[in-house]
């Protein structure tokens, strides 16, 4: 885990949603594996919100993680491009992770 990332987690539990975003953004620039950056992206898209600003990013980042069903489908539903029933159905299938 980066520092940058647990920077921007520290920070968003402070509720400075505006330096939190920063230090997601930098820590996602400079992790070169997208799947790595799978939290970091889902708490950044809710300091987004936060600070009323859109968030595209998490909308089409699920497809980076093609091996990984729950954090596609954690994704597609911060997104809004499944609902509840189907969020819970990934939930109950997926496998825990070793």
């Amino acid at each position: 885990v980066s520092a940058r990332r647990v920077l921007g987690y520290s920070l968003f539990g402070q509720a400075d949603y505006a330096a939190a975003v920063k230090a997601l953004d930098e820590a996602i620039a400079m992790d070169k594996d997208p799947a790595e950056n799978a939290y970091a992206m889902f708490i950044r898209h809710f300091g987004r919100i936060r600070l009323g600003q859109p968030d595209r990013q998490v909308a089409t980042a699920w497809g980076y993680w093609p091996e990984k069903p729950w954090l596609q489908a954690i994704g597609r539903f911060l997104a809004g491009q499944i609902d509840e029933d189907v969020f819970e159905q990934v939930a109950r299938e997926a496998k825990t992770p070793k």
